[in-house]
């Protein structure tokens, strides 16, 4: 048994994945994925190619984000975070393609009409910071936030360090 193991370990394979993490999470979750790949006997670190599709950021947004006065510190440390796991994976992965995917606006919850009760029960649970009035005053500040959070990646992302023309 590693020492990362999970109960869905044997099926997921790969997918390092774990339900409610926030952005300060994804180093350790980048570091379980290269554990995983190094030590499996049908991965070729240096001839395979390998797709790492990188999404986070929702679950901050639905139940950090209006907690924080400081909302650009949590832009920061996304940043960080981010920039750290795409050196760990250029450091330790050769031949990978990073998607790195945006997290969804999870403003747009607040749009949506007639949600069966279900759903509303639901989502006010996982996004209080956009559905619970104690944290409506937060709002428009929130949605700022938000967008300079994926300009932020944007500019990471667009790194000259992270773009190899190197395909060999």
């Amino acid at each position: 048994s590693s020492k990362f193991a999970n109960s869905y370990e044997d099926v997921a394979k790969f997918n390092v994945a774990v339900p409610n993490a926030f952005a300060a999470d994804a180093i350790n979750q980048t570091k379980k994925l290269i554990y995983k790949m190094k030590n499996d006997e049908n991965v070729d670190m240096k001839r395979h190619w390998k797709l790492v599709t990188y999404m986070i950021g929702a679950n901050d947004f639905c139940s950090e984000i209006c907690k924080f006065d400081n909302q650009e510190g949590l832009i920061e440390n996304a940043g960080n975070n981010l920039y750290a796991v795409l050196k760990l994976l250029k450091e330790n992965l050769p031949r990978t393609l990073v998607n790195v995917v945006l997290p969804p606006d999870v403003s747009t919850l607040l749009l949506i009409k007639n949600r069966p009760i279900e759903c509303k029960f639901v989502n006010f649970i996982e996004c209080p910071c956009f559905l619970n009035k104690n944290y409506e005053w937060t709002l428009e500040r929130s949605q700022v936030t938000i967008k300079s959070w994926k300009e932020h990646i944007e500019m990471i992302v667009r790194r000259e360090e992270f773009h190899d023309d190197d395909v060999s």
